[in-house]
């Protein structure tokens, strides 16, 4: 049984995977980097979900997806969300707008170290 705790659409997608896994698998060492990929999470939720999208928006389905209490989609969901549809993520209105280039600088960041499985530099 794992001891992961948080709230599922911001932990780190890493972190979500172990919990699909069997439980003889070695478990993932949560780190930095998992903290921060959840700050992320935080701030393109809220950033997203105070800009009043309309229910038909695409990222209103995104939105409802890292909700969802399958574990296997809400990781799915999100890397959708930080891959193939990263310029999604800079299409924000409402208060937060000014995070967009944030949000898409770690998004990049994201995928880059994703595909060279390498860390996120905490420092970019």
């Amino acid at each position: 049984m794992s001891t992961l705790q948080g709230t599922l659409p911001f932990i780190a997608i890493e972190l979500i995977r172990q919990l699909s896994r069997p439980s003889n698998t070695t478990p993932i060492e949560h780190t930095l980097q998992h903290d921060i990929e959840s700050v992320f999470w935080v701030l393109f939720y809220l950033c997203h979900v105070t800009a009043d999208l309309k229910p038909t928006d695409p990222m209103t389905t995104r939105l409802r997806g890292l909700t969802s209490p399958d574990i296997g989609f809400v990781a799915s969901m999100k890397s959708d969300i930080l891959g193939m549809d990263r310029d999604a993520i800079t299409d924000i209105a409402g208060p937060f707008y000014m995070l967009r280039d944030f949000l898409k600088a770690f998004a990049d960041h994201w995928f880059a170290c994703y595909f060279d499985k390498k860390t996120i530099d905490a420092s970019k």
